[in-house]
């Protein structure tokens, strides 16, 4: 088995000398594209090393041990890209399990170094099952100092894992934290961050620790930059009507209403043509009125 290309766009695993029962030889050859993240434990080597234990089309699980976030000196799992100057990333936190702890809690983190107790900024949430139904965003200001909880709301009464969704937000040396429920409403949590001082070039990504030594798992999906609530377009084209909206808004799909108020929406089957990232539908000019909107 044999391994290269790791710090360039694609790699390779070859397999060579395989046998089958009849002494056949023969040898593969597998490519694969970096996706340009680190894994790291930030622990000082004391903990038992995380590893990815499955890959979806979007999302991953990361077996993660760490015994906090919090304090002067970190301990946790971090997934991350060394990005600069402003972002604004979200991120989908799907669940987490078995339980380790009750502050067991995965979300975006940024943060100036791989040291301990380096300056940064976490929104997240806790695990299922965990007593904790709230929101958390906490910050270190400056090196090696206490880390404060800056916003700690409770659930919405209608949360419900998969679908908690954590946004993180950088403008200048202004950080803001949001929480969603499909990940395109956002509330913010808490007020802007202002005390900190990160550099342009910062470690932006996913955090996890269950507060425990030994390992659990976090799944994730959707990371990623923040995706606007699309808007619908419609115009009149002879005798069609042309409906249109982004490509990146993924996960939406259009529905028809004969009046307002709406007894029931029905789906528009007609499968949208995408150009130019512009999703779009051609339907024939109605005779009567027609109400349409998007749905994720």
């Amino acid at each position: 088995l044999t391994v290269d290309g790791c710090n360039a766009p694609q790699f390779n695993v070859t397999l060579s000398g395989i046998a089958d029962l009849s002494g056949n030889l023969a040898s593969y050859t597998v490519q694969g594209n970096n996706s340009g993240f680190t894994s790291e434990d930030i622990n000082g080597g004391l903990l038992i090393p995380s590893q990815i234990t499955a890959l979806s089309s979007n999302g991953f699980t990361v077996s993660a041990a760490g015994t906090d976030i919090f304090g002067t000196q970190d301990s946790f799992n971090f997934i991350f890209e060394w990005v600069t100057n402003d972002f604004d990333v979200r991120l989908q936190f799907v669940g987490s399990s078995p339980l380790r702890s009750a502050s067991q809690r995965g979300g975006l983190m940024v943060r100036q170094d791989d040291t301990q107790g380096s300056p940064n900024v976490f929104v997240g949430t806790y695990a299922p099952g965990s007593g904790n139904p709230f929101w958390v965003v906490t910050e270190r200001p400056t090196e090696n100092a206490t880390t404060p909880i800056d916003s700690r709301p409770t659930l919405e009464p209608n949360f419900a894992f998969p679908n908690a969704w954590v946004r993180l937000k950088r403008a200048g040396q202004q950080f803001s934290a949001y929480e969603s429920l499909d990940g395109f409403s956002w509330v913010q949590l808490g007020t802007n961050i202002t005390d900190l001082a990160l550099p342009d070039g910062v470690m932006l990504g996913i955090a996890s620790t269950p507060i425990s030594t030994t390992p659990a798992q976090f799944q994730y999906a959707n990371f990623g930059p923040t995706i606007p609530i699309p808007q619908l377009q419609i115009h009149a084209a002879g005798g069609n009507v042309l409906l249109s909206w982004p490509t990146n808004a993924t996960g939406f799909s259009l529905q028809r209403a004969p009046a307002l108020p709406v007894g029931a929406w029905a789906a528009v089957t007609n499968a949208p043509v995408q150009a130019g990232g512009i999703n779009q539908v051609t339907l024939p000019l109605a005779a009567s009125a027609a109400f349409y909107r998007l749905i994720h």
